[in-house]
């Protein structure tokens, strides 16, 4: 393990101990090239306050994609992307540009979201295997951070891991003096495994087979073609395994076929397998009830395995595969609807050419609906993840959102009682106020402060959803006076619920977030009603 160097700080250390949530500005030593922080980085675990990125709240299996334009120096972007509450759960991703500020490691990350500041991005730690980032910046009226702990692979050693937490203490950085958090990777399947897999097999691969055929190697055997790079990797495999057998006839016969399935997938057409699956999914047999929608289903999952490639996703564009997603919507088929919905989000999802193109198809409407009403519970929680992606960082697509009535759509699933419709309609809700202000008459109007009290006040409501709901409140009634007063009405009751609720929760560490958010929440009202009479 290389040797951690401990890095200055331009804010003195010997202070930032007694200071909380104080935004400070690291420097690297010298070692940070764009070249070795490109590509992808598992998180490890993280320090962060509370006010931190609120999609990644409840995630696991976290990925960081960074992709800069020059090897030295420059400009790029960063997308996070994670899963949901499960480990097959939805998976959620946000892109934002790296803007370089002219030293080595910092860079100013900006989402362009009216209501999300830029923040002070910075590498902090930096080696071949493992990185330190260290965000910060104002959110409403606080300064939130993050230390993010990554590795180039799922795992990191422990006592690795304990040398970067050291290095950060020694910097001063974790202000609040916040608890680790460790990130989930175990038994997570990224969207890339395979990919991966078969990408670091041809790295492998490809120097044996030059070399066998430019060496001058008179052995029989040379790898003269992907079979004979089969059955070199076999022998290897042998070799290695002292307790096994020395035959290449033994190696087990699952190992066997998943050797050949990659290697005959490195050479696969992806552009004729979307055109085929897209041909699928025109058969008569999505619209007829009785029908075997086999090939559909698997059309489907074809597909889902190559579109979060962009190049693959402006082929399906290209080869006319929007219309046929938005035929399936209106499958009898519960199974092409919810996957249909699932492939809208991940296609459209930062990215403006689908978006604009699924907005002049006017998939906002169907979708709507089918959040709305659809019997399927699933469906109804894909085609809102459909709706946030085609009208995020979309101002055409928000605009007919709203036009369509899309805000009483989403006050709709939040009395659905499904947990995660309520939680991810809020959210959505949420930011769409921030992003525009203008909307919150509209929606406190509508009722949504309301909303949000019945939902805590119903002892059904799960905790995940009482979690969100109350953050919902808190981030409402401290941005807008107008919201504080409606939380403040006697008849919903507000304060005496959050106290009963919290004298159930008080202690409890799985209640450790939803617990600080009440006590923010009840400190704003008693500061809310101190105002009140001192008027």
């Amino acid at each position: 393990m290389r040797t951690l160097i401990f890095l200055s700080v331009l804010t003195a250390t010997a202070v930032a101990s007694s200071l909380r949530t104080l935004c400070l500005n690291p420097e690297l030593d010298g070692t940070f090239t764009n070249k070795l922080f490109n590509g992808t980085w598992y998180e490890i675990g993280k320090y962060q306050t509370k006010g931190g990125a609120f999609f990644q709240q409840g995630c696991m299996c976290d990925l960081t994609q960074v992709t800069l334009e020059d090897p030295v120096v420059g400009n790029g972007t960063v997308t996070y992307t994670c899963r949901m509450d499960s480990l097959d759960g939805d998976e959620v991703s946000a892109t934002a540009r790296l803007i370089y500020d002219g030293t080595p490691g910092h860079f100013l990350q900006d989402y362009s979201y009216p209501f999300s500041p830029a923040l002070n991005y910075n590498v902090v730690y930096l080696d071949e295997d493992s990185a330190i980032e260290y965000d910060c910046g104002k959110l409403l009226y606080d300064n939130n951070y993050c230390v993010h702990f990554m590795s180039r692979q799922p795992t990191m050693a422990p006592e690795k891991l304990q040398a970067l937490k050291d290095l950060v203490d020694t910097m001063g950085l974790n202000t609040d003096g916040l608890e680790y958090k460790a990130t989930v990777q175990e038994g997570c399947c990224h969207g890339t495994f395979n990919q991966q897999y078969i990408a670091n097999f041809v790295n492998i691969a490809r120097p044996l087979v030059t070399m066998s055929d430019n060496g001058g190697n008179q052995d029989p055997r040379r790898l003269r073609n992907m079979q004979g790079l089969l059955n070199f990797c076999t022998e290897i495999t042998a070799r290695e395994d002292t307790t096994g057998p020395t035959q290449l006839s033994g190696m087990d016969p699952e190992r066997r076929a998943f050797l050949e399935e990659a290697l005959s997938g490195m050479t696969m057409n992806v552009a004729k397998l979307l055109a085929e699956a897209v041909q699928k999914l025109l058969s008569e047999a999505v619209t007829m009830p009785e029908e075997d929608i086999t090939e559909q289903e698997e059309a489907i999952q074809q597909i889902e395995e190559h579109v979060d490639d962009l190049n693959h996703a402006m082929d399906f564009y290209k080869m006319g595969g929007f219309p046929a997603l938005l035929r399936c919507l209106n499958s009898p088929h519960a199974s092409l609807r919810v996957g249909a919905a699932g492939l809208i989000g991940d296609i459209c999802q930062n990215n403006l050419v689908c978006q604009e193109s699924m907005l002049s198809l006017k998939a906002i409407p169907p979708l709507l609906e089918m959040m709305d009403t659809d019997t399927d519970k699933q469906a109804r929680i894909k085609s809102l993840y459909a709706i946030s992606c085609l009208i995020r960082d979309f101002p055409k697509g928000e605009e007919s959102f709203l036009k369509a009535d899309g805000l009483s759509y989403l006050m709709r699933s939040m009395q659905s009682g499904i947990e995660k419709l309520i939680v991810k309609s809020t959210f959505l809700l949420n930011n769409l106020v921030r992003n525009n202000e203008s909307y919150i008459d509209t929606v406190l109007s509508m009722g949504y402060i309301e909303q949000l009290a019945i939902i805590l006040g119903n002892e059904d409501t799960d905790n995940i959803s009482r979690e969100h709901c109350t953050a919902a409140v808190y981030g409402l009634a401290s941005s807008y006076p107008q919201a504080l007063q409606e939380a403040l009405r006697p008849e919903l009751g507000l304060p005496q619920l959050l106290r009963s609720r919290l004298s159930t929760i008080s202690g409890k560490e799985e209640f450790q977030e939803e617990e600080n958010h009440i006590q923010d929440l009840l400190n704003l009202f008693q500061q809310g009603d101190d105002d009140d009479e001192h008027r």
